[in-house]
């Protein structure tokens, strides 16, 4: 059976939203969290700095890597697909 809220649904107040512990891989150094994310079979890309303008231009070539990776792997897909008859074959 489903209960009806007996309060009105209400923002938490402020002290709830403040982060009591820093993220987990904030606190794992670089190279360790590089292996992770790569054992779980991404390619991780990371951008830091702290001059906006830098940072902008890194992230943007950052993105820029990752959307034609991101292309290479649909056109591979997209050409094998092509070869394969309706059996899968």
């Amino acid at each position: 059976m489903i209960r009806a809220p007996t309060a009105p649904f209400c923002d938490p107040p402020p002290e709830r939203l403040q982060d009591r512990e820093p993220d987990r891989a904030r606190t794992i150094p670089e190279r360790e969290l590089t292996a992770l994310l790569e054992g779980y079979g991404w390619r991780p890309l990371f951008v830091s700095g702290d001059e906006p303008g830098v940072v902008h231009e890194a992230l943007a070539a950052a993105l820029d890597e990752s959307l034609d990776a991101i292309a290479d792997v649909q056109h591979s897909a997209r050409t094998e697909a092509r070869h394969c008859d309706r059996s899968g074959r």
